[in-house]
């Protein structure tokens, strides 16, 4: 290789050195930092997704203090409904119904609900109105992540009363 190269004239070799130097760069350019500047921007974005679902949870969060303190929360149900109807009817208010996957009820005052892809700040808005309002408190939660920002899985066990 260096005898090939000597043998390249002054010219030639200069040509050479900044055609590598070149192609090096473009290289590099396309295999670290322009990967790096997509995720940089796409992390970006995703972080100010969720500051505004921070923002939108500690308002729900003040709204239901305000609520328990000026106590405007029911601790039972009304006698004409059950928790599953309290359940659906809910979750339709709060339009998460559509991301229902099944309701397996556990006697009259628990009930297990699987979610599939839903918002994760629709789904605590849900769970904080279920306790201020009616008294029903989710008594286990499961979440797992999805592959869009801000959705999750998420199977609730719900109770009456705690």
């Amino acid at each position: 290789m260096m005898t090939w190269w000597k043998t390249r004239s002054q010219r030639e070799q200069s040509f050479l050195s900044i055609g590598a130097g070149a192609t090096l760069a473009a290289v590099l350019y396309v295999t670290v930092l322009q990967p790096l500047q997509d995720a940089r921007v796409r992390l970006a974005g995703q972080l100010r997704a969720e500051a505004a679902g921070l923002v939108e949870l500690r308002a729900l969060a003040v709204e239901a203090k305000r609520i328990k303190d000026a106590g405007l929360t029911s601790r039972a149900l009304a006698a004409n409904q059950t928790l599953l109807s309290v359940v659906n009817e809910s979750a339709a208010q709060s339009s998460i119904q559509d991301r229902i996957k099944r309701v397996t009820p556990s006697g009259d005052v628990e009930a297990s609900v699987a979610f599939d892809a839903v918002s994760f700040d629709a789904l605590a808005a849900w769970l904080i109105a279920l306790k201020t309002v009616h008294g029903i408190e989710a008594t286990r939660l499961v979440v797992d992540r999805t592959k869009q920002p801000g959705y999750v899985n998420a199977n609730v066990t719900l109770s009456v009363g705690g």
